[in-house]
């Protein structure tokens, strides 16, 4: 067990880069929340057509969830569970780079690529649940140089009503 990896805020950190991949998500609908005229929730429930390579890709990886934790669990190897969920993470990484996900002109795609989102966010919150691992819906990282920016995030700290445990915060000093 490498002590310092598991400090590191980056996405050398195999739970960083996992709960990065869920805060994203989380982020991605609150984008379509906000950027979305008459966003609704059961358009995601709609069946689609995914054709893309790394959609594909993605959905067939989704679909071993089930297998991945019978397996592990039938032969005492928990830590299996992560490595699913880091192949998982890193899939979704690479669709969100490749793939416009909201797009407000193209609804339906729009739509089908939140569909995606919502199955990813889910399989990865039932992983952590099974690990012990939190999932944060938003992850922040602030560059800080001087005790004045120290003092106003803790302005800012007690100003938010909504800091709650679900959040993952860091602060980088240099």
């Amino acid at each position: 067990f490498d002590i310092e990896l598991a400090k590191d805020k980056s996405d050398k950190n195999p739970v960083y880069y996992l709960q990065y991949a869920y805060a994203r998500i989380c982020g991605i609908f609150r984008n379509a929340n906000e950027n979305i005229s008459g966003y609704n929730d059961s358009n995601i429930e709609r069946s689609y057509i995914h054709e893309e390579p790394e959609v594909l890709e993605l959905i067939k990886c989704l679909a071993k969830f089930p297998e991945e934790i019978l397996n592990s669990y039938s032969n005492l190897e928990p830590h299996k569970i992560i490595y699913y969920l880091n192949s998982l993470a890193e899939l979704f990484h690479k669709f969100y780079h490749n793939y416009r996900i909201v797009n407000p002109e193209e609804p339906e795609r729009t739509y089908s690529r939140l569909q995606i989102c919502q199955i990813t966010k889910q399989v990865l919150k039932n992983g952590f649940f099974i690990v012990g691992i939190s999932a944060p819906e938003r992850m922040w990282v602030l560059m800080l140089n001087d005790w004045n920016n120290i003092n106003k995030l803790a302005e800012i700290k007690f100003k938010e009503k909504e800091w709650e445990d679900n959040r993952t915060f860091q602060v980088f000093y240099y």
